[in-house]
């Protein structure tokens, strides 16, 4: 929208309203704030969901995550009896 447009009434003193007549500034700032606000959940929520921990003891395992924490004695485990296999073999 030219200046002219805003001028020209403003000299003939008819009210000027700048957002209603160029609503373009307000629909940028209602997309940057969209935007802004959209990056801001983004972040929190990868922040959220990417908190993990693994970690070993002596008597159990325990895995945690951002919601989710589970602690499993290695004695329940029967580590001695369970094989690791591939696609290409065969488990037992």
């Amino acid at each position: 929208m030219p200046h002219s447009a805003l001028a020209v009434p403003a000299l003939r003193g008819d009210p000027v309203n700048p957002v209603a007549d160029n609503p373009v500034p307000t629909m940028a700032i209602a997309f940057l704030a969209v935007v802004l606000a959209g990056a801001v959940l983004w972040r929190v929520m990868a922040w959220f969901m990417h908190r993990r921990s693994l970690a070993l003891t002596p008597a159990q395992l325990e895995i945690r995550s951002s919601f989710y924490r589970c602690r499993m004695p290695l004695a329940e485990m029967k580590l001695d009896q369970d094989a690791l296999w591939t696609w290409t073999s065969t488990p037992n």
